[in-house]
């Protein structure tokens, strides 16, 4: 089992850290910090209740989309021989982006992509319209999944909260569910509720007032040192 970010030989979960995107690393906010908190440990319930395989850990996992439109990156991809697992982590996001919303330009060619990704691999006519009250990301993390055609593929929606469970990405994944109608892709919702430890406590206090670059610098470094959080209430349940 192996961390990837880009290099198929892999890499270790402090490298993964050191060239990550620096600007996921510039707000303690962003979902990427107990992200990272989360798969330091290898013995985490995602890796001893679903993934029963040995995978490699592919962080950042780009898939892409159609000639000068972006790639689509996974939080964090499993990969084995026969499955693999799509990962979207949430902490303080909102929905709201739906299809029918989306600013990309070439926007119905790039939702189509992915929609025709998805198709092949359930081997279903789908089509643009079945998705504009889908979330964008959700349509790209599922498409991405597919890509991999492997012979079973699962979608997780890992969901940290502070004080109360938002029940709003469970019911995006439901009206997915509802349009794809195939067994061959599973969802998941992995939620925990997130205790600071005084290390994230103190990190907070010794970044107020820095300059982004060595906010960036200070939060790398915290996250390579210490745990920031405690993970309580652990559900993993499929949707």
């Amino acid at each position: 089992m192996k961390y990837i970010l880009g290099n198929p030989e892999g890499v270790n979960i402090y490298q993964i850290i050191d060239i990550g995107n620096n600007e996921h690393f510039s707000k303690l906010t962003c979902s990427i910090i107990p992200t990272i908190d989360y798969w330091k440990n290898l013995n985490n319930r995602v890796l001893t209740d679903i993934a029963v395989n040995d995978y490699n850990i592919c962080f950042e996992y780009p898939v892409k989309s159609i000639l000068k439109a972006k790639s689509s990156y996974t939080d964090i991809m499993l990969i084995s021989d026969n499955l693999n697992i799509a990962i979207e982590s949430k902490w303080n996001e909102k929905i709201g982006n739906y299809c029918k919303n989306h600013k990309a330009k070439q926007k119905d060619q790039v939702q189509q992509h992915w929609i025709d990704i998805i198709s092949k691999y359930i081997k279903k006519d789908l089509d643009l319209e079945q998705f504009q009250n889908i979330e964008y990301q959700l349509l790209h993390r599922v498409a991405s999944a597919c890509s991999l055609k492997k012979d079973n593929c699962i979608v997780v929606y890992q969901i940290f909260y502070d004080n109360k469970l938002s029940e709003s990405f469970k019911k995006e994944i439901q009206k997915i569910i509802s349009i794809l109608d195939s067994p061959k892709i599973k969802f998941y919702v992995n939620s925990l509720k997130i205790e600071y430890k005084n290390t994230y406590i103190n990190l907070q206090k010794e970044i107020q007032g820095t300059d982004k670059k060595e906010r960036i610098i200070k939060i790398k470094n915290a996250i390579k040192k210490h745990f920031l959080f405690d993970f309580k209430e652990e559900s993993i349940v499929q949707v």
